[in-house]
C-alpha cells in the first residue's frame, strides 16, 4: 500500500488568513490524520458477493475535530460550514461532493459543495456532520459494483484538505485518503488512522530525588563567574520533591545563573522520532516582569562529543514580558528532534536540562522552582503531513524579506551574503575576535503570525562542503523575544551532524505561545533566523541556507 505520496495541495493553507467580518476562524484540531477506504462492509452475504466497493460511511464526525477561541461569541453554536479540496479531480467523494477548487472564495462560501447542515445549529457534535467517503478511483461512481478488483499500485492513494469557515474566516487540515485494499483473499475493513500517537518516555515528578543534580558545568554556587559581575546561583531542593534556581547567597543585588541537568542515561536516543519535555514551573516572584531568564532544553549525550540541543527561552525581565511563570505552577512545553545521523556520532542519549539567569536588576532576587518533568515522543511526521505550509524560501520560491546582519566590535566581520545556491554565512577564523554572521526575517516583515492551538516546524536545508564550521543556530521567536525556540549545532571533533555537501534538514519545532500580546498585537509576529559564530582558529568556511520551510501541525 502506498503511504509516501506527497502533498502537493497543502500550500493553499496560505490562505488561513483571510476575511475581517469575524475576529476568529473555527480552529480545526486534531483532524484524523488518515482514512483508509475498504470494500469489506459493502459485500453481499447471501450469495457472498464481492463488490470492491470502496466506501466508508460515517467515518467520522466533522464537528469533533473544530474547536473555537475562547474569544469567539459564536463558540456557543455550529455556524460553521464545512467543505474539501481534493489533490485531484476524479478520486474521492465525500458526502457526495467532488469537492471546491479555489479555497481563497470557495472555502469561505461553499454553497452547494458544503458538506454538513449548516441550518443546524445544535451545539456540536451535530448529527449532521458526519463525513462518508467514496473512493471513486476504485469504485466509478459511474459505474453499478461489483467493480473489478483495483490494480496493485494504481489504488487510491491521495490528499485532502478540510477547510471550516464561519462565512469570514477559515482554517484547515490534511488528510490521507487511501483504499485499503485487500491481503491475500481477504477484504480489509473502513479504518481511521491517527498517526501521531505519543509517548510517555519518562517522568520526574520528584526532580530532587529523580536524580536532576546541579550541572557540572555551573561552578560553585555564590563565585563569581569570571570578571562579569554575575555570579553563580543557588541550586537548592525543596521538600525531597522540587528544584530550584535562585540569587547567590550574598550576592542578590547582582545577576545570577544556574544550571540543572536530569540524569544522563535515563532517555534513550531513537531516530525518527520528535522529543517532547513539559516543565511545570513556578516562581517567588507574582510580577512577571521581574521573572529571570528561562531555558529549557534536551541536549544528545553518548560516547562521543556530539553537541546538539534544542528548546525554548521563556524571557523574564521588564521588557514585552507576557507569560513567565508565576507564583501558581505553569505548565511549558519544549520540542527537539534529533537528526537520524546522531548515532552515528556515539549518541546514545537525551538529556533534559534547566537554565534560569538574571542579567537586570529586575530579575535579580526571584528563585524558579521546577516541580514535575514529563518527557514524551512521537513518531516524527512527514512533511507532506503538515495541516498547512505558511511560507517556503528558496532561490527557486525566493528569500523576500529575508536580511543580512553582521555584528562589530566586538566580534569580527564575517561575510554574510547570497548566490545562486542560496544565502550564505563565511566565517574567517577568529583573528582577534569571534566572528558572527546572520541571515533572518525581521518580525515586522516576515508576514507571519502565531496563532491559535499549532505546531510549527520550520525546517531549515543547510549545506556547506567543510565540516570546520562554527556554532550554528536556527531560531524562531516572536517580535517580543519572550517565545524562541533554538536549535543549536555545536561543532567538534565528531561531525557527523554537520550540514553535508548535498543539503542537510534540521527541524526546529515549537507551539504557539503560551498567551497572546494584546496591548501590541505585532509582539505575536514570527522571526525565522540563522547565525553563525567561530570560536577558535580552526571554525570557519562558508554554509549556505538553501531552503527554509514553515509549517504547521495540529498539537498531538
Amino acid at each position: 500500500m502506498k503511504r509516501g505520496l506527497l502533498l502537493t495541495l497543502v500550500t493553499v493553507a496560505i490562505a488561513l488568513l483571510c476575511g475581517n467580518v469575524f475576529a476568529y476562524s473555527p480552529i480545526v484540531k486534531d483532524i484524523p490524520f488518515e482514512v483508509w477506504i475498504g470494500d469489506e462492509e459493502d459485500n453481499t452475504s447471501s450469495p457472498f458477493v464481492d463488490l470492491n466497493f470502496f466506501r466508508f460511511t460515517g467515518a467520522f464526525n466533522f464537528d469533533d475535530y473544530v474547536t473555537f477561541d475562547d474569544n469567539d461569541p459564536n463558540d456557543v453554536t455550529t455556524d460553521v460550514r464545512w467543505s474539501f479540496m481534493p489533490e485531484a479531480p476524479g478520486l474521492v467523494l465525500i458526502n457526495g461532493n467532488d469537492g471546491i477548487t479555489d479555497p481563497y472564495t470557495e472555502a469561505i462560501e461553499p454553497g452547494a459543495e458544503e458538506l454538513t447542515d449548516r441550518t443546524d445549529n445544535s451545539p456540536v457534535p451535530r448529527a449532521s456532520a458526519l463525513a462518508d467517503f467514496w473512493d471513486i478511483l476504485d469504485s466509478p461512481s459511474s459505474g453499478t459494483p461489483p467493480y473489478p478488483d483495483p490494480v496493485p499500485g494504481t489504488e487510491l492513494d491521495t490528499w485532502v484538505m478540510l477547510f471550516a469557515s464561519n462565512g469570514s474566516k477559515y482554517s484547515c487540515g490534511s488528510v490521507h485518503v487511501i483504499a485499503n485494499v485487500k491481503v491475500g483473499s481477504v477484504d480489509e475493513p473502513d479504518v481511521i488512522s491517527v498517526v501521531d500517537i505519543v509517548e510517555d518516555v519518562w517522568t520526574y515528578d520528584m526532580p530532587a530525588s529523580d536524580g536532576w543534580a546541579k550541572s557540572t558545568e555551573a561552578g560553585t554556587d555564590g563565585t563569581q563567574i569570571g570578571t562579569t559581575g554575575i555570579y553563580w546561583g543557588t541550586h537548592g531542593t525543596s521538600g525531597g520533591d522540587t528544584i530550584s534556581a535562585g540569587p547567590a547567597a550574598g550576592h542578590t543585588g547582582n545577576g545570577f545563573y544556574c544550571i540543572w541537568d536530569a540524569p544522563a542515561n535515563d532517555i534513550p536516543y531513537a531516530a525518527g522520532y520528535v522529543y517532547r519535555t513539559k516543565y511545570t514551573l513556578r516562581s517567588s516572584q507574582a510580577d512577571v516582569t521581574k521573572v529571570p531568564k528561562i531555558r529549557l532544553l534536551t541536549q544528545c549525550v553518548g560516547t562521543g562529543i556530539l553537541a546538539y540541543s534544542g528548546g525554548v527561552l521563556l524571557a523574564g525581565g521588564n521588557v514585552n514580558r507576557l507569560f513567565a511563570p508565576g507564583a501558581v505552577a505553569e505548565t511549558y512545553t519544549a520540542y527537539m528532534e534529533p537528526p537520524t545521523n546522531l548515532a552515528a556520532g556515539g549518541v546514545t542519549n537525551l538529556k533534559p536540562k534547566f537554565e534560569v539567569y538574571a542579567f537586570s536588576s529586575a530579575e535579580y532576587g526571584t528563585t524558579i522552582y521546577c516541580d514535575e518533568v514529563v518527557v514524551q515522543r512521537f513518531a516524527t511526521p512527514s512533511k507532506a503531513s503538515a495541516a498547512g505550509v505558511i511560507k517556503t524560501y528558496s532561490t527557486t520560491d525566493g528569500w523576500t524579506g529575508w536580511m543580512p546582519q553582521t555584528i562589530v566590535p566586538p566580534f569580527g566581520t564575517a561575510t554574510v551574503s547570497s548566490n545562486a545556491t542560496g544565502l550564505y554565512i563565511e566565517t574567517p577564523g577568529p583573528i582577534t575576535a569571534m566572528n558572527y554572521g546572520r541571515w533572518y526575517t525581521p518580525a515586522d516583515s516576515s508576514g507571519v503570525q502565531f496563532t491559535a492551538d499549532k505546531l510549527y516546524r520550520c525546517v531549515y536545508t543547510l549545506q556547506s562542503a567543510v565540516s570546520t564550521l562554527g556554532q550554528i543556530r536556527c531560531l524562531n521567536a516572536n517580535k517580543a523575544a519572550d517565545w524562541t525556540s533554538k536549535l543549536v549545532i555545536l561543532p567538534n571533533q565528531t561531525q557527523v551532524h554537520l550540514p553535508a555537501a548535498t543539503g542537510t534538514e534540521y527541524s526546529n519545532w515549537y507551539e504557539t505561545m503560551p498567551a497572546f500580546h494584546t496591548v501590541d498585537p505585532t509582539n505575536n509576529n514570527m522571526t525565522l533566523d540563522v547565525d553563525i559564530a567561530d570560536g577558535n582558529a580552526a571554525q570557519l568556511g562558508r554554509m549556505y541556507i538553501t531552503k527554509v520551510e514553515l509549517l504547521y501541525y495540529d498539537i498531538p
